[in-house]
């Protein structure tokens, strides 16, 4: 007979406790003063990658710099091609005979591509999204989290989905 099971049943612990920012975070404020951290909140890095490349470089003392943002690495939201036997094991030669460096990433982000046409895996977004009762459970299990990193490190999350299920 098939049984309900709890929704923390369902969910990898690891995952919850590894978004728990402050709780890592705090760890190294034993070694490190809090003016030494600098929280960038993703979103922020997709919509504006020059100012928060120059505010990074601002808050680590150096000089003003033109970044150059025209390509960004692994802008991807499948992972197509990475399981690929083939591309890892040509990944793999390359990096032994130290080639690797010498090939422009838009080169390597073709072949992988390329490759994962022909065995890579496709993540099949609905069997990898939570469900509204399991979002409700995780903002629970975050919330104290979130609003401690807000008050010790002053980082604004309230525009975080996450909030939607508080």
């Amino acid at each position: 007979r098939d049984t309900i099971r709890p929704i923390y049943e369902c969910l990898d612990v690891r995952i919850v406790e590894s978004a728990k920012y402050y709780k890592q975070l705090s760890k190294y404020l034993e070694f490190f003063p809090k003016d030494q951290f600098y929280l960038v909140d993703f979103a922020r890095m997709k919509t504006d990658i020059n100012g928060v490349m120059n505010e990074i470089s601002d808050f680590l003392g150096l000089p003003e710099y033109d970044y150059d943002t025209s390509y960004i690495h692994n802008l991807k939201s499948s992972a197509v091609g990475q399981s690929f036997k083939g591309y890892r094991l040509l990944r793999s030669v390359l990096r032994t005979f130290r080639v690797t460096p010498l090939i422009p990433q838009k080169a390597k982000d073709m072949v992988r591509l390329g490759l994962g046409k022909f065995g890579g895996k496709k993540i099949d977004r609905e069997k990898h999204t939570l469900s509204e009762e399991q979002k409700r459970y995780v903002a629970k299990q975050l919330k104290e989290d979130l609003y401690k990193l807000e008050k010790e490190f002053g980082f604004k999350n309230n525009n975080w989905k996450i909030f939607n299920y508080v």
